[in-house]
């Protein structure tokens, strides 16, 4: 059976409205109580005062087991510049919100408990027509994480870090195209985010939109950092059907970090690391390997902070990712 409901009405119009749902929601609780006590009732709730000026917070808190803030589509075709889908923190040019914006509305201005909230992440990002950050729009689509991370690697994209809003975005003047996103960084930062703030946990839009091959990325890391056991831990366990370069973790770190790959059958493996010029910095795998997987460790000790390439090929197969190096 069900562990319960989740409500996703949004838009209550005017106070009445948002009275009539906290009657609702106060009439599910105390049937869910008589049926089934372990049955929940969540909400999943926008992060800003307009959409949420007429819901009865504090009252709501008393019935439900949490409120899921939605922490993404701060920028879209709404907006007449392209910015970042789900940024952490608003920097001071831009108005359109963050995570942390939303998660201090709700906490201070509206008193929810911080026990009441998940931060809500997502796996998917958005493509805007725009010759870079914060740059006039044309256009936008929204792209799974699975379409997204392809293009990390390929010719035409140039990946970059936002310090400041705690996630990346690819770039290709080429096309004139500007794609945000949330990768395995930025989600391992917002799970410390909600640690550190004390908040009830993690949401997430959606899943399986991070599958790739038998593995899925995002996923893995918010378990990992949230102390879960998921899926994915046990999918890692399986042998390697395809060649596969995981992100690295920790990443950003400091001065070491783990690289893991998985190899399909017996052959020559190469794997090297390169600075933001192409500078090669060292190799770490150059050897015959047997089916299966694999773990490396780089050591930066010695090195300047910067953005760095890790680059694995075997045969006609190749496929780099880039990993942040913080002192």
């Amino acid at each position: 059976g069900f562990d319960g409901i989740d409500l996703d009405w949004e838009f209550p119009a005017n106070l009445t409205e948002g009275k009539n749902l906290t009657i609702l929601v106060k009439e599910l609780h105390l049937r869910f109580k008589l049926e089934n006590p372990e049955w929940l009732i969540s909400m999943a709730i926008n992060p800003g005062h307009w959409y949420g000026q007429h819901f009865e917070y504090l009252e709501l808190a008393n019935y439900l087991d949490w409120f899921a803030m939605m922490g993404y589509d701060f920028h879209g075709s709404w907006t007449a510049h392209a910015g970042h889908n789900a940024p952490l923190f608003q920097p001071s040019n831009c108005f359109d919100g963050s995570s942390d914006t939303g998660i201090k509305y709700l906490t201070i201005t509206r008193q929810i408990p911080k026990n009441k909230i998940l931060l809500g992440v997502p796996f998917y990002g958005k493509e805007f027509t725009a010759s870079g950050l914060y740059q006039l729009q044309s256009g936008v689509i929204d792209l799974s994480y699975t379409t997204i991370e392809p293009r990390i690697s390929n010719l035409g994209w140039q990946y970059y870090w936002d310090d400041f809003s705690k996630v990346p975005y690819l770039l290709n003047t080429t096309n004139t195209k500007f794609v945000t996103y949330d990768d395995t960084v930025s989600m391992r930062i917002k799970c410390e985010y909600a640690i550190d703030n004390q908040l009830k946990g993690m949401m997430i839009w959606a899943l399986g939109h991070d599958v790739i091959g038998n593995i899925q990325p995002l996923l893995e890391t918010i378990g990992r950092e949230m102390g879960l056991v998921t899926s994915v831990e046990i999918l890692s366990q399986q042998i390697a059907e395809d060649y596969y370069l995981y992100d690295n973790y920790p990443n950003p770190f400091n001065p070491s970090t783990k690289i893991k790959f998985l190899i399909p059958e017996s052959s020559f493996v190469n794997l090297k690391v390169f600075d933001i010029l192409g500078n090669q910095i060292t190799t770490l795998v150059n050897e015959l390997k047997s089916k299966g997987s694999y773990e490396v460790y780089f050591d930066g000790f010695g090195l300047s902070s910067g953005l760095y390439t890790y680059v694995l090929s075997s045969g006609s197969f190749i496929k780099s990712k880039k990993m942040l190096l913080i002192k």
